[in-house]
């Protein structure tokens, strides 16, 4: 279903034997060098932004996997989000009117994304906007859970965090709403520091681990 609504070719998958169903996939797409956009390339100040927000994910990660109960109207939103996610395809249209200076998927969690970028272009990150989703956010006030773990160290998102000048922040708050995206401003680049630092004073009494999803760790 999804390959036909994005109109991707499929071709096939690499089945292996196991107690469980397991499908593994890939895909690859082709464009001109232009064209791409790369995790290098970000200067001090440029801002960062994220094509959704964050939390979901990981509650329904924690329903499905360990059997945490959560409120029905929260399930409606939970499953969905790691079930039937969606392809953020007008990013596309925004990326053709704005000059998007760097850009990175993010699915092993949004701490290890911010990382990865922050490391590539050898500055650190100033967090001034948790994304975190409502619901989530009224959630883990409820049950006493840290917000943070919740957004940062989830996994299986797809969202897209992208950086740009500060200069282009009008023009893209423009067109992001021409293209019918939602986008919102999570931070920016700092060469003062090499961290990801939250400065979101709704969040200043909790601390940030790192606990996303690492390849080939052992």
């Amino acid at each position: 279903d999804q390959c036909i609504e994005y109109g991707i070719l499929y071709l096939g998958g690499d089945l292996n034997e196991s107690d469980d169903i397991i499908v593994d996939l890939i895909s690859f797409g082709v464009c001109d060098k232009e064209k791409l956009l790369p995790r290098k390339g970000a200067k001090n100040g440029d801002l960062i932004f994220s094509t959704g927000l964050f939390g979901l994910t990981t509650l329904g990660f924690r329903k499905l996997l360990h059997n945490e109960q959560i409120p029905a109207e929260l399930n409606e939103l939970v499953l969905p989000a790691i079930l039937e996610p969606k392809a953020k395809v007008n990013f596309l249209k925004l990326f053709k009117v704005t000059s998007i200076n760097t850009c990175m998927d993010c699915s092993d969690g949004l701490f290890i994304t911010l990382k990865e970028m922050s490391e590539v272009n050898n500055m650190g990150i100033d967090v001034t906007k948790v994304p975190i989703h409502p619901a989530v956010n009224s959630y883990a006030k409820a049950e006493n859970l840290n917000p943070l773990d919740l957004v940062f160290n989830g996994g299986e998102e797809f969202e897209l965090i992208f950086s740009i000048t500060p200069e282009m922040e009008d023009e893209l708050l423009k067109q992001s709403k021409n293209t019918n995206l939602f986008i919102q401003k999570i931070g920016c680049f700092s060469s003062n520091h090499e961290d990801i630092i939250i400065l979101d004073k709704e969040y200043s009494m909790y601390s940030l681990s790192n606990e996303g999803f690492e390849h080939f760790k052992t």
